[in-house]
């Protein structure tokens, strides 16, 4: 933006580059007029320790291929920001 002399902009990133215009948006607001992430990555936030234990091979599989949506949603619920 400096380089081409851009005071403020609308920014648009997706995947990784969602998480890098938030990290923008957040670091410098003055530059960002709008944001707009696409399938972000998002902010970093540590997992719960549950979250952690669903990543290891085959026990992720066997926990989220379970027929309830308790695993789910006590993985994710530090995920949510009232």
């Amino acid at each position: 933006m400096e380089a081409l002399d851009i005071e403020k902009a609308s920014i648009v990133g997706h995947s990784m580059g969602g998480g890098v215009a938030i990290y923008l948006a957040t670091h410098q607001p003055d530059r960002v007029d709008k944001l707009l992430p696409v399938d972000s990555t998002g902010m970093l936030n540590p997992l719960p320790p549950l979250g952690k234990f669903g990543n290891l091979p085959v026990v992720g599989e066997i926990m989220y291929g379970m027929q309830s949506d308790f695993v789910r949603r006590m993985a994710r619920q530090d995920d949510v920001v009232p």
